[in-house]
């Protein structure tokens, strides 16, 4: 399987991914100042010869001569059929797209980088965040632009990853654009809640892993401890989870790869207990092979984290999606429905969205208190807490809670949020009746419901 793997790995280097022919295409078109859709060989030679060399393949920036030569002046597709069939093909290993990227981005993009952080960025991202954000940007962007709903998108990932929140009204004005964004527009909506205290080499830990995820498919990655199949002994494991797949390695380098999951809608995932120093652990099981890993990480946040992701990686086995493409998608089926609404619609649609939140965080806090009187209960009838699972006390408090007249009105005032999250779900009803009244013409009763 690993044979496999790595075949068809070396099957596909010969492609260019999106953000780096989107890259590419902005240099061929900064060479070609009349947009007659052609350039010259000459001006292209040194392009190639930096693919070349990310290719571990030197002295080829002649090469572009021969290439059909009875032409002067190339189209872009035909430069990307050259650079796909000759140099990358030509390629003996991982290639560095990183580097072409770099090169595309001095020559083309950072002369207007300096002149637009000297006017308006001197606190705002360095020029390493900046060149990272341009690569995302290049991903997603169609004729240099991108949409609102992408824009918001990436702002909340990259903005997620340095912790970092995004402004509800910041939200609400790019939920409610119409127009397409370009870098600029992008880079400028960065820097003005860039956080300027934060240092540089956390920044940039914090900008690749949203990079990983976003180019590279990777879901997440990290170190965590593999106990062994056959001595039982506990290794430290660098551990990558991408979609329908987890490989893990020796080290975070990746050289040296020590096993493959498959991951699909037979596998799964669940906490386990444990004991000494490794208690914090989980254990996944294969979709194809049935084969079980045990895991174990050093905190209990951590452990949390990596079975959340696996469960979304399950779920959505058969699309091949990352987190960043499952909320895209979400977020454009959105953006297309308030096409055309008036703002009264809209607004009534995000109370109704912030309804249902409030609502689904009151019902698990009722739920958690539920659980802790149910184990103290079970636990003082069987004087003995190691009886007493979670699966049962879990069972129990969804039941009860289905329930309603199990639950006293004591179980909702003890919510461990207190009475100001229940008057968080009266508020956020009210403002959904206040907004039916104003788009629907529906009238109020008492107790702030509509009919609706």
């Amino acid at each position: 399987l690993v044979h496999f793997l790595f075949t068809m790995s070396r099957a596909c280097v010969n492609s260019l991914p999106n953000y780096t022919r989107t890259a590419i295409w902005h240099v061929f078109n900064n060479l070609n100042p009349d947009s007659d859709g052609v350039v010259e060989k000459r001006h292209l030679n040194r392009l190639c010869g930096y693919v070349a060399a990310s290719a571990q393949l030197f002295h080829q920036e002649k090469q572009l001569e021969d290439f059909q030569p009875e032409k002067k002046a190339i189209t872009f597709d035909e430069l990307i059929y050259f650079i796909e069939s000759r140099p990358l093909k030509k390629a003996s290993g991982k290639i560095n797209m990183q580097m072409i990227d770099q090169f595309c981005w001095r020559n083309y993009f950072y002369p207007k980088y300096l002149k637009v952080r000297a006017k308006w960025l001197s606190l705002g991202p360095s020029e390493e965040t900046a060149f990272r954000l341009w690569r995302m940007y290049n991903h997603l962007c169609v004729n240099d632009t991108v949409s609102p709903y992408e824009a918001l998108c990436l702002l909340e990932k990259v903005l997620g990853g340095l912790k970092v929140s995004l402004s509800e009204s910041k939200q609400g004005d790019l939920q409610q654009q119409r127009r397409r964004y370009n870098y600029w527009m992008l880079l400028g909506s960065l820097a003005e809640v860039f956080p300027s205290r934060m240092s540089e080499d956390k920044v940039q830990e914090a900008m690749e892993e949203v990079e990983d995820e976003i180019l590279k498919c990777i879901l997440k990655q990290g170190y965590m401890v593999k106990k062994g199949h056959r001595r039982h002994n506990w290794k430290e494991r660098w551990f990558v989870l991408m979609p329908g797949i987890l490989q893990y390695y020796t080290s975070k380098d990746k050289r040296v790869i020590k096993g493959v999951c498959l991951v699909n809608e037979n596998s799964t995932v669940k906490r386990v207990e444990g004991k000494s120093n490794h208690s914090n652990r989980l254990m996944i099981t294969c979709g194809e092979t049935g084969k079980s890993f045990e895991i174990s990480t050093s905190s209990f946040e951590t452990i949390e984290a990596w079975v959340a992701v696996f469960r979304f990686a399950i779920d959505t086995a058969g699309e091949a999606r990352t987190i960043f493409e499952h909320t895209l998608r979400q977020r454009q089926r959105k953006w297309e429905e308030t096409l055309g609404q008036t703002p009264e619609e809209c607004k009534l649609k995000a109370a109704i969205a912030k309804y249902d939140s409030v609502s689904r965080r009151f019902t698990h806090c009722r739920l958690d208190n539920r659980k802790s009187e149910l184990k103290a209960s079970l636990v003082d009838t069987n004087s003995d807490e190691e009886s007493v699972t979670s699966d049962d006390v879990e069972e129990k408090a969804l039941r009860d809670l289905s329930d309603s007249t199990s639950l006293s009105s004591s179980d909702e005032s003890t919510c461990t949020l207190g009475s100001g999250l229940e008057q968080e779900v009266e508020a956020a009803r009210k403002a959904v009746a206040f907004h039916e009244c104003l788009v629907f013409g529906t009238p109020i009763s008492e107790n702030g419901c509509t009919s609706t």
